[in-house]
């Protein structure tokens, strides 16, 4: 018996994993990440004029994981999603900081 006098026919952490499985939520779980992938590359194309960055969707069985990739030799995931600086630094000249494009911000579970 729980605490709040509340008896579980279930073990939480079971009845959890029991209704990660049902068939309607892998589905909502595939449909909210399809939408999350969808909105990610929306906001990667326009910034995309080369390199390797791309947006992968994978689903883990319970989960939907959406990532930001770049294969490239000098991989920039960071740079594009957080900002950079560009330009060199010396006596006169300053370096300029580049905002990011913020790929995911804003994709919470309670967003949708």
């Amino acid at each position: 018996m729980a605490a709040s006098g509340v008896q579980f026919l279930m073990a939480p952490k079971k009845m959890n994993r029991t209704i990660a499985r049902l068939d309607g939520v892998r589905m909502a779980v595939r449909k909210q990440g399809t939408e999350i992938q969808v909105k990610a590359m929306t906001r990667l194309a326009p910034h995309r004029k080369s390199g390797q960055a791309h947006i992968d969707f994978h689903l883990v069985r319970t989960d939907a994981i959406i990532s930001l990739v770049d294969e490239g030799v000098d991989s920039a995931v960071l740079s594009i999603e957080y900002g950079h600086y560009a330009g060199r630094r010396g006596l006169t000249h300053a370096r300029t900081w580049v905002e990011g494009i913020h790929v995911f911000r804003g994709y919470r579970n309670t967003d949708f």
